[in-house]
């Protein structure tokens, strides 16, 4: 979340990364209920624990699904008590339908054959869309800041 490299490479209207960082929890909060429950798809650690200590502000029951920048800080993670639960891969249900969440793209998965859904992040639009269209898939990607401010 509070990666100053990439916040570099995007455009966006705030004057620094703590002013952004402090418009990602306001939204956040403002949509997330403190009883919801979340799964955060990894890539939540730059290189600071500051990033770690973020979520912990952060409303909900949050379940994080490890990425590969997270790994450096995981012992870091685990001991902050900001998440309920910490996967690499999970199987939740959701209004009956089996959803597989993973940080990366699967190209099989539990429950592909019965109607499941996979649910990814880590590509930032890198891979080609036509490789995942027969698929029962979705990318989510959270790459760019907010370009306005509320």
């Amino acid at each position: 979340m509070g990666d100053q490299r990439v916040f570099d490479k995007c455009a966006k209207p705030f004057v620094d990364l703590a002013e952004y960082t402090e418009e990602i929890v306001k939204r956040w909060n403002a949509k997330v209920q403190p009883e919801d429950t979340v799964y955060v798809l990894g890539d939540i650690a730059g290189d600071s624990i500051d990033d770690i200590e973020t979520f912990r502000k952060l409303n909900g029951f949050k379940h994080l699904i490890v990425g590969n920048h997270d790994i450096p800080l995981l012992s870091a993670i685990k001991d902050s008590g900001a998440f309920v639960s910490i996967d690499f891969i999970r199987v939740i249900e959701d209004n009956e339908r089996k959803v597989c969440i993973c940080h990366y793209p699967l190209m099989d998965w539990m429950e592909f054959n019965r109607g499941g859904y996979h649910v990814y992040g880590h590509v930032h639009n890198k891979t080609p869309i036509m490789a995942w269209r027969m698929r029962k898939s979705k990318r989510i990607t959270v790459t760019n800041p907010p370009t306005t401010q509320a």
